[in-house]
């Protein structure tokens, strides 16, 4: 399995938006204002109302790559590539949902917060990168940077805590690219606030250039 081609469109734009949205057609307003605020790549994760609505929605905005979050069962996995992801993120690392993202040849990003977790997840043929989660909790920054020793060719993909204010800390620490859920809230959504959703996009992108 061909992971290369998505782990360097994430390498590419450095930050990936997770989204957990109160309804599907918030979801896909929500990534319209990301998107017009330059941010490219979206996870919408399973704990999303609606979320197979909400990533077909989203899989038909212009410019997006799409993501699944929060997969934890493998019969997520491909209802999210019916629906329009190209890559799949999970909490932690689960053999049968790494199974299943290879079965049906979609990049898979597990969770991982430890050297056994580092080493078990690496060797599974479908992971693409390893998201250290949830990074603020862990250590942040200086803890990716420790873990950057040992383990010196790993993709890290950290996200927990992360915003426009330390982004930049991770990125230096090793990290090829940051997820985050900073730029958008379900407040946001039920509020409609596009406008501010759009600004704190843009911050975010500043950020990671």
């Amino acid at each position: 399995m061909d992971t290369a081609p998505t782990l360097e469109v994430v390498k590419k734009y450095k930050a990936v938006a997770v989204l957990r949205a109160p309804s599907a057609e918030g979801a896909i307003k929500a990534c319209e204002a990301m998107i017009a605020g330059g941010l490219r790549i979206m996870e919408v994760t399973t704990t999303t109302i609606d979320w197979e609505e909400a990533l077909a929605g989203v899989a038909k905005l212009e410019g997006v790559i799409l993501g699944v979050g929060t997969v934890v069962k493998p019969e997520q996995v491909a209802a999210a590539k019916r629906a329009g992801a190209v890559f799949a993120v999970s909490p932690g690392f689960d053999q049968e949902v790494a199974d299943a993202c290879l079965a049906e040849n979609l990049p898979f990003f597990p969770g991982i917060a430890t050297p056994t977790e580092i080493m078990e997840a690496s060797k599974h043929e479908a992971v693409a990168a390893l998201k250290f989660f949830p990074a603020g909790a862990l250590g942040g920054a200086p803890y990716l940077k420790s873990l950057r020793g040992p383990f010196p060719k790993v993709p890290f993909l950290p996200t927990g805590g992360i915003s426009a204010n330390n982004a930049r800390e991770y990125l230096d620490a090793g990290a090829i690219a940051v997820g985050f859920s900073s730029t958008c809230n379900a407040k946001m959504i039920e509020e409609g606030d596009w406008e501010q959703i759009t600004e704190l996009s843009k911050e975010m992108v500043a950020a990671v250039e």
